[in-house]
């Protein structure tokens, strides 16, 4: 039990029996941060300044579990679950004190209602007994959510809660529940299916793939599926790869159309493409992570909190920040270029085109401290033509092996 609760139980404590009659001291909820089971299994709301008052009134509904309640919009809700049953569904809220009816002062408790035999149709009124306010009230359908399985018909009950599915390639996110209130409306649904669009989704969707490296299938849009490399352990796992090199064997020194549809093989040598790429960072801030190695075995990363590509309209722009990391910032310098290939120069070097120059493509300016799909070479070489990351030892060492590869920036 929460402090708050032991002092709303200490509080009512101290109040007499004729605490009908009596004035009843409230409770001040001193933190802003608080706890609720959320909306999905409201059956009731209404509004009042006093807690006491919300557990009276949850106390006179026998299908009420619990309450939340908020004090500075002054609102009481009834729940139909509790977090003795489900502690899963707590969740934090801001200014919100929830408790469960097991705990609700004994004070509170022993009243008339206590000792009648309701049924969840009816409403607890003192002496005058059970009276059946809820029944013949119903809901029809419960909402429908995009992407989620059909709802059943109703009608349905005051206090029934419908759980919603998602379909295929889907995972939920909020609250997958509704619940019908007394006022024959559902409550609030902020239940939504998100498409199984990157390798953070597929983890979300089925858990057992944590520590599960591999290619995966996702779902950028609503068109066929694309095969990707997934790490699934660093940092937590649930991480697209976008850029991978390991040796030579594939050439990256290719044309715009080749980078746009993307190439290689998921598990060695590819490029994700810059379509997939705009797809997977123009709705949800994304984390990039950059890692490297040495030809001497040295290792190193780099982790960027924004990350975004624009449509092929705006060449692919770069949106990058929000560097940390042990190999130097070498990708700031290139923050709102558009990408450039040996057949598309879109840099803003005067002298020529920096993507044959650099042998490579890339967000490229004037030309690069950052060139990760230049050329490969067999050993370290200092070549400003390698695939090289500058401000790691601040020259153009070619690199062994590199990898780019985002994840949702809010996790």
């Amino acid at each position: 039990m929460t402090f708050l609760s032991l002092y709303v139980v200490c509080v009512l404590a101290f109040i007499p029996k004729c605490r009908s009659l009596c004035s009843k001291p409230e409770i001040i909820n001193t933190s802003p941060q608080g706890f609720s089971l959320g909306i999905g299994h409201t059956f009731k709301t209404f509004p009042t300044p006093s807690v006491f008052a919300c557990m009276e009134m949850c106390i006179s509904y026998p299908m009420c579990r619990s309450i939340d309640f908020n004090r500075e919009i002054g609102e009481c809700r009834l729940q139909v679950k509790s977090s003795v049953t489900d502690p899963g569904l707590l969740v934090s809220t801001p200014n919100t004190f929830h408790m469960d009816k097991e705990h609700f002062p004994q004070t509170l408790m022993d009243n008339v209602c206590q000792t009648l035999s309701c049924d969840n149709k009816t409403m607890c009124k003192g002496y005058s007994g059970c009276v059946p306010v809820l029944d013949g009230k119903t809901c029809g359908s419960p909402p429908s959510v995009p992407n989620a399985e059909a709802n059943p018909a109703g009608p349905f009950p005051v206090g029934h809660t419908h759980n919603y599915t998602c379909n295929v390639h889907f995972y939920p996110l909020h609250e997958s529940y509704t619940t019908c209130q007394e006022n024959g409306k559902w409550s609030n649904v902020v239940f939504r299916c998100q498409e199984e669009m990157d390798c953070f989704a597929i983890l979300k969707i089925h858990s057992n793939t944590s520590g599960q490296d591999g290619v995966y299938t996702i779902h950028p849009n609503k068109a066929t599926g694309r095969n990707v490399f997934c790490d699934m352990t660093t940092d937590g796992g649930g991480w697209t790869v976008i850029q991978n090199r390991v040796d030579g064997s594939t050439d990256f020194y290719r044309t715009w159309n080749e980078y746009k549809e993307g190439f290689g093989d998921p598990s060695y040598n590819y490029w994700i493409g810059n379509d997939v790429l705009h797809l997977l960072t123009k709705n949800e801030p994304k984390k990039l992570r950059v890692e490297l190695q040495r030809f001497s075995g040295e290792r190193g990363y780099a982790e960027y909190s924004t990350f975004a590509v624009g449509d092929e309209s705006s060449k692919y722009q770069l949106t990058v920040s929000g560097f940390e990391g042990n190999i130097g910032d070498s990708l700031l310098y290139h923050n709102g270029m558009k990408f450039s290939t040996r057949d598309q120069d879109n840099d803003k070097y005067s002298g020529g085109s920096c993507s044959q120059v650099s042998h490579g493509a890339w967000w490229y300016k004037g030309c690069h401290y950052s060139n990760l799909n230049g050329k490969y070479m067999d050993t370290a070489t200092n070549d400003y033509k390698s695939n090289s990351w500058y401000y790691w030892k601040n020259n153009y060492e070619s690199l062994q092996i590199t990898r780019m590869m985002i994840r949702p920036a809010n996790i």
